[in-house]
């Protein structure tokens, strides 16, 4: 997902001015965070994206370094993730630091963005299989909205778009993707958001 902001930042910084744009995000965008956070992403000189491990206090960290037995061990351990304990069952009933860490840093660049090139950005949050069936609770969405506000960005949380469908199931395709009913659902709900917004918006503006 971060490098969909940076994309979206460079759309825009060549001249790209859509009327609005609109960012989605799922709690699968963000389940790798406290294992790869942003802060462990780097470009090598040929222009590929590689992550730096994290590595273990000295002495063991020179022994890692130089051996690559030792450091094939260190990996396959998953130590070298940024919160080693971290397991993606978590993110059920957990926000890890890494998460929010990452969301704060890809907010502040959209909201940057957004004040700029005067385009703004809605902040789609849309809920997860596990979610809608009611087997995981709503605290990813509730850890982005205030972050995304804060940074001056509109957001769609569409957690209550499905709560008057009996067969929640039968939103999805086989793969948890939503089939069009679903996703028709989401737009429906977005539009709304968006028109309720920009009456507000007017009628703000009004002197």
């Amino acid at each position: 997902f971060y490098i969909r902001a940076a994309q979206l930042r460079q759309f825009l910084a060549q001249g790209l001015r859509p009327e609005r744009i609109i960012f989605v995000l799922l709690p699968i965008d963000t389940l790798l965070s406290p294992q790869r956070p942003i802060t462990s992403v780097h470009v090598n000189t040929n222009g590929a994206i590689t992550f730096s491990p994290r590595m273990p206090a000295e002495p063991l960290a020179s022994i890692v370094r130089h051996s690559r037995l030792a450091f094939l061990g260190w990996v396959r351990s998953g130590s070298q993730n940024a919160d080693p304990r971290y397991r993606p069952a978590h993110s059920a009933y957990r926000v890890s630091p890494f998460v929010t860490d990452d969301l704060e840093r890809v907010m502040r660049v959209l909201g940057q963005s957004t004040r700029d090139h005067r385009v703004p950005i809605t902040i789609a949050l849309l809920p997860n299989r596990e979610q809608i069936l009611g087997k995981a609770s709503f605290i990813w969405q509730d850890a982005v909205t205030p972050i995304a506000k804060s940074n001056g960005l509109d957001v769609f949380d569409a957690r209550h778009v499905f709560d008057d469908i009996t067969d929640k199931s039968g939103i999805f395709m086989p793969d948890s993707h939503f089939n069009p009913h679903g996703n028709a659902l989401v737009l429906a709900a977005l539009g709304q958001h968006l028109a309720a917004s920009a009456r507000a918006t007017a009628a703000g503006a009004r002197p």
